[in-house]
């Protein structure tokens, strides 16, 4: 009864709100919470309980009900709560209905209705050998996980450890530990596939670890899998299949081509052998006869066969898929973007471009074709050879840049040159056919455009890695201005400051640079440029090997190095004397000294509160004051669902605040706090509003001046919250001044800008 009052009482202030012509807004996602955009197009192993299938992706993992498929697959990961990343094997028991996740550093989660929950034994035991998980099979409330370093047995039901079963190798020297390739048990018997061929052992054995208690019944055959299927034991070779008949192998089929992978079906047994296209599903009867076979269009890690006797196939380079008919068959996974490395991100106002090629550490070419993915609408669009004709011979997408009041869209490739499409159906590549100069390295083949900037009057402004000229200025009008920067031998990512000068790194140890055209593109003349370097007098660069630059709100220029960060603060055209960077003492937490000198600092954006986000390799993400002097945040894997320590980009949403960051491991978002100031409050906005039963995320007022004034009083005045923005908006926690939560009522928001003018009054439901 009092949950349908709720829910009309909730109606009711919704109407009234919309009524009174006050804003009404849903969001997306809670402001403070993170988001994850993972590819879930590989597949690298996959359990079913006979209709749902539980399908592992090298970031994430997904379900998809075969019966329910109304709903689609339903993605997770560790935004979500997964505790890891780099998944390798998956189990499934019948009696707790419990999915059992292996990742590649030995850590172990249990997923039931929804749930994840983690057992870090294995990752967080000291051992001597790699922590790989080569099987996990679960029967009757027991997981037995087949191990390099033994069988790890789980109590699904308590979700403990029951026992650890770890063979020491008497016939090594240093007896050491034997991996285990494969576990199962019979009821009253284990069986295991390691070193030496097959053992036995009884489950009542009270010295399991002793290899010399287990009985050595074939050191014949190298066995790879071991499966339990109608009660009958069968194990296969690198190309042989095998039926165990009184604890004696015998041969069922031999292949031609080598065993990826052995599963059990509804009465037959799946076997992935290697073809040309990289993998076909055989199918056998349990009297080894071949009754089935279809190409798997790419090599294969497990297969599954579900109630309706469908055939599903866990495929490593496209994903999960369901035999159709003959050879076709269907994907299914859920919509994500085309790769997991992502170099560049571009996001506005939830319509987010992601580039995800890059180059390594020698500033060679990946040759990554999985090119760009857009998000919009809660949906993803892919541009590759394989969705789109036109990047058939396109690749290493490394920079975005987008005129928001024309809609183009720029993209350089470290390869091909500059990509422009004006719309959908303007698709402009400037290669050989351009202005644009040779790559020195690559010669006449490439054009290597590493950075793309537009400056106030929407020139795109254009450098490439390694060529004369570096720097390129393309006109709206389409004229194009080319720029010899002599001491630059190789181009950057570039910014541009409020003179409208230049900047860019020169990657290779090179310092910076920065361009000055005088306002005058066609008279080169009167240009004039400078270069940072170390060394006094020269600029004072902690270190020539600089990664990025950011421009923030003062004009200063923000530089990322490979020994920490620096900053320029008198940046004002022209340069009339030699200016030096200032690399800030700071004393953080554990860490003090100048900023971030142990790091190798990759990227750096400025949020709406003028704050400091950056990325390093093996550092994760720093949240910084706008003078860098005080840290606010690290997130690292540890502590957040960042999938990996080594964040290569940080792009910021101006519109929602929103934080993207990028690494070769996927892409997540933190909902953020601050966004870009407005010029007035006219247009400010409060959401959610009306605030529903159960929410616990916060309320955020946006569209907010700078260092705008908020009060906010119950309906007869009382005071309840005083503070001012973050940039151009405020996150509110739902409480009082006093620490307690808000109650079901209207609340009054009054919106005063720094000047002190400019009052408005809007409107703010609860119903608890």
């Amino acid at each position: 009864m009092k949950q349908g009052f709720t829910t009309i009482f909730f109606f009711c202030v919704c109407s009234l709100l919309v009524f009174c012509g006050l804003p009404v807004y849903a969001q997306n996602s809670a402001l403070g919470i993170w988001e994850s955009h993972l590819p879930y197009n590989s597949a690298v192993g996959v359990a079913t309980d006979g209709n749902t299938l539980y399908a592992l992706c090298n970031q994430g993992f997904f379900t998809y009900n075969n019966v329910n498929n109304w709903e689609g697959p339903v993605p997770y990961s560790k935004s979500d709560g997964m505790s890891d990343l780099g998944m390798q094997c998956v189990g499934y028991d019948a009696l707790t209905g419990t999915v059992v996740l292996g990742y590649s550093n030995g850590n172990i989660d249990l997923f039931k209705d929804k749930t994840f929950y983690n057992i870090p034994y294995y990752k967080l035991k000291t051992v001597a050998e790699a922590k790989k998980i080569n099987q996990i099979y679960c029967n009757n409330g027991f997981a037995y996980l087949s191990a390099t370093s033994g069988v790890i047995v789980i109590d699904l039901k308590e979700r403990v450890i029951k026992q650890t079963i770890r063979f020491k190798n008497i016939w090594s020297s240093e007896n050491d530990i034997m991996p285990v390739s494969a576990f199962i048990n019979t009821g009253t018997s284990y069986y295991a596939v390691s070193i030496g061929g097959l053992y036995k052992a009884s489950v009542s054995n009270p010295a399991l670890e002793d290899i010399r208690s287990w009985n050595n019944i074939d050191t014949t055959d190298t066995f790879k899998n071991i499966i339990s299927l109608n009660q009958q034991i069968y194990l296969a070779t690198r190309n042989k299949v095998f039926t165990l008949k009184n604890d004696t192998p015998t041969l069922l089929y031999s292949s031609p081509t080598a065993i990826q992978h052995f599963n059990g079906g509804n009465n037959q047994l799946l076997l992935g052998v290697a073809s040309k296209s990289g993998g076909s599903l055989k199918v056998l009867s349990t009297d080894g006869e071949l009754t089935d076979s279809f190409d798997c269009g790419g090599a294969s890690s497990q297969a599954v066969q579900l109630n309706d006797g469908s055939l599903w196939v866990a495929v490593t380079t496209s994903g999960l898929k369901k035999r159709v008919e003959g050879d076709n068959t269907e994907f299914v996974y859920p919509a994500g973007p085309s790769d997991a490395n992502c170099f560049d991100i571009y996001p506005h106002n939830k319509n987010v471009w992601v580039a995800h090629g890059g180059y390594n550490g020698l500033l060679g070419s990946n040759f990554n074709y999985a090119n760009l993915s857009n998000y919009v609408d809660g949906k993803w669009k892919l541009y590759t050879r394989s969705v789109d004709k036109r990047f058939d011979t396109l690749k290493d997408y490394v920079a975005i840049a987008k005129n928001e009041k024309t809609g183009a869209l720029y993209f350089g490739s470290y390869f091909d040159g500059l990509l422009v499409m004006k719309d959908a159906n303007s698709f402009d590549v400037y290669k050989q056919n351009s202005i644009l100069a040779a790559g020195l390295a690559w010669g006449n083949y490439a054009r290597q455009v590493i950075g793309l900037g537009l400056d106030k009057k929407d020139n795109l402004w254009i450098t490439e890695m390694y060529s004369f000229p570096q720097l390129y200025a393309l006109t709206p009008s389409g004229d194009w201005h080319s720029f010899n920067v002599s001491k630059a031998g190789y181009g950057g990512a570039l910014t541009i400051d409020d003179s409208g000068q230049i900047w860019f790194p020169c990657l290779g140890s090179g310092g910076i640079a920065v361009y000055n055209t005088n306002g005058t593109l066609e008279d080169t003349t009167d240009d004039d440029n400078y270069f940072f370097t170390v060394g006094e007098g020269r600029g004072s660069l902690p270190s020539n090997g600089v990664h990025c630059l950011a421009k923030d709100k003062d004009n200063k220029i923000w530089i990322g190095s490979d020994k920490g960060m620096a900053v320029i603060s008198d940046c004002h055209a022209p340069f009339n004397k030699i200016f030096e960077a200032v690399t800030p003492f700071v004393n953080f937490p554990g860490s003090s000294g100048n900023l971030l000198a142990n790091y190798n600092v990759r990227s750096i954006a400025v949020d709406g509160a003028n704050r400091k986000w950056v990325g390093t390799d093996k550092g994760g993400a720093w949240l910084l004051s706008p003078d860098c002097m005080t840290l606010i945040a690290q997130y690292t894997t540890n502590n957040s669902p960042l999938p990996s320590d080594n964040v290569k980009k940080i792009s910021i949403d101006k519109v929602t605040g929103d934080v993207y960051f990028g690494t070769e491991q996927g892409l997540v978002t933190l909902h953020g706090p601050a966004t870009e100031a407005a010029d007035n409050n006219d247009n400010a906005l409060i959401f959610p509003n009306p605030v529903p039963p159960g929410y616990s995320g916060s309320i955020a007022i946006r569209g907010l001046t700078e260092n705008a004034d908020i009060t906010i009083t119950d309906i007869t005045g009382q005071l309840v919250l005083h503070t001012r923005s973050v940039g151009g908006q405020v996150v509110w926690n739902a409480q009082d001044y006093t620490g307690r939560k808000i109650q079901t009522g209207i609340y009054l928001v009054y919106l005063t800008g720094a000047d002190g003018t400019k009052n408005k009054v809007g409107k703010i439901a609860f119903v608890q």
